[in-house]
């Protein structure tokens, strides 16, 4: 059963005071068809150390030295060309990240912020479906400043075949994932980027998910029956911060069980004339052969170079990643089963296919 990371950052905000810092409100909302383009830190050595509190700090982060050709891309696209973003007719802005398969769904209007749900593939089905959160969750109520805060709830829960996920021994199957947050605006002050200074809020959130899953057969007296090792409890905490410029972050300081795993901030902006054409369809690029027993070859490369490439599992993990290619690329490490393989060009465009690991 496929995890689902897909909602971690569902939130539900309430503004508890107002200060004389910068406060966000729905003028700040990003224009469609751009990308924020963030370089990415990774684990930065030494330790990345940041003030969580008050209104006068002074965030560095253009001195914390980013991996060459590790760019990350946060790409907004009217909900309409995304297929199946029908089903969110009120959603004004669908963002996704690099190689994400998974399409939130937003809509801005001048009391807030509040995430519809997401187009995605949380069980593994190898299709995209409409997820709905239930209830909606307001991520930000506007004036948003120094001092904003407050906890929330949501719950996603699909039910499929077991036939789609590769169980035909089970009739139906059933997930449920509860998500709650507690959230605060913990600190003020200026962020300091390669492109300028900012005055900035940083905001602090908590997450835990429950996961649940079921399923209903022969197997299981036609009764629906717990899946071992079900539930599933995670909790997160990751720092973000959001300038005068725009609703989303300029920066995110992300942990997990492991500590800090992810840093990275602000670059640039560029202009993308739709989902289409900024992410190419996997089918315009090959590989062969495929499914790959040790190593595979690209055909249809974007022309105009390659700044990096990732792999993915199916769950968004990444598993390799390289700068060039200078020949096949290797996978014999990798476990058998489904993978994303995302080439990002210098031109900032992605090009992605899916392979199977023999």
């Amino acid at each position: 059963m496929k995890k689902n990371y897909y909602l971690y950052s569902l939130l539900l905000l309430f503004p508890l005071f107002s200060s004389g810092q910068i406060s966000l409100n729905a003028s700040m909302a990003p224009a469609t068809n751009t990308a924020m383009i963030y370089y990415d830190a990774n684990v930065p050595s030494p330790a990345f150390t940041f003030g969580k509190s008050g209104i006068s700090n002074t965030w560095d982060f253009s001195v914390i030295a980013a991996v060459p050709g590790a760019d990350d891309t946060l790409s907004i696209v009217p909900p309409a060309s995304v297929p199946g973003g029908g089903a969110f007719p009120t959603a004004t802005h669908c963002t996704y990240e690099g190689f994400d398969g998974s399409r939130d769904m937003m809509h801005v209007d001048a009391g807030g912020v509040t995430l519809l749900g997401f187009m995605g593939d949380p069980i593994g089905t190898g299709s995209l479906m409409p997820v709905l959160a239930n209830p909606p969750v307001v991520t930000m109520s506007f004036p948003y400043t120094y001092g904003s805060g407050g906890t929330g709830s949501t719950t996603i829960q699909i039910i499929t075949t077991g036939a789609a996920i590769g169980q035909p021994a089970y009739d139906s199957v059933r997930y449920r994932s509860a998500l709650s947050a507690i959230v605060d605006v913990i600190a003020a002050g200026n962020m300091i980027l390669p492109s300028g200074s900012y005055p900035s809020l940083l905001e602090r959130r908590i997450n835990t998910t429950i996961d649940s899953a079921w399923v209903k057969g022969i197997l299981t007296g036609n009764q629906w029956s717990l899946v071992p090792g079900f539930p599933q409890t995670t909790t997160d905490s990751s720092f973000y911060w959001y300038s005068n410029q725009n609703l989303l972050h300029y920066a995110h300081a992300l942990y997990d069980d492991t500590g800090l795993h992810d840093v990275h901030y602000y670059k640039n902006t560029i202009s993308i004339t739709g989902l289409n054409e900024h992410e190419i369809p996997g089918t315009a690029l090959a590989a062969y052969p495929n499914p790959v027993a040790g190593s595979f070859d690209l055909k249809g490369l974007n022309p105009q170079g390659i700044r990096q490439w990732n792999i993915y599992a199916v769950d968004g993990q990444e598993v390799l990643r390289g700068q060039t290619l200078q020949g096949p690329i290797n996978v014999q490490t990798l476990a058998p089963g489904s993978y994303i393989l995302s080439v990002t060009g210098m031109d900032g465009r992605l090009q992605q296919l899916k392979f199977i690991k023999d």
